[in-house]
This record gives structure tokens, sequence and C-alpha cells, in this order.
């Protein structure tokens, strides 16, 4: 998980310096995303989490939706 986090503070630092991101301390919002992904997606047995998890991340970096 240490190794995930720094990949996404470097990807949410050089997105929101390209303003794909509105990413105000990607250092926080690494460590949110982090304990927000872990949590459904260690602790929920039977069921794709991953649309969900997506849209949450999405939302939290403020993410222009895919067309």
């Amino acid at each position: 998980m240490v190794q995930a986090r720094g990949l996404l503070v470097t990807i949410l630092t050089e997105e929101g310096r390209a303003g794909e991101f509105d990413v105000t301390d990607p250092e926080l919002t690494a460590d949110f995303l982090t304990h927000a992904y872990a949590g459904p997606s260690h602790h929920t047995t039977g069921t794709d989490v991953t649309t969900a998890v997506q849209t949450l991340f999405r939302r939290v970096v403020a993410a222009r939706p895919i067309r």
C-alpha cells in the first residue's frame, strides 16, 4: 500500500498541474483515497465494488467524466 500511495501522490500532483484534477493537497487526498479503497475492496466479499470505488475517486479529485 505504501508504493500504491506514493504512485497516487505522483498522479494527483501531476494531473493536478495539468488541470485534469482539482486537488489542493495531493498527500492528504492520497491518504483519504487509499483508506477509501482499502475498506470496501478488502472487507466486501462476493460484491464487485470496482464501479463504486472508481466513482468515489473521480468525485474526490473532481475528474472530468470519461466519455
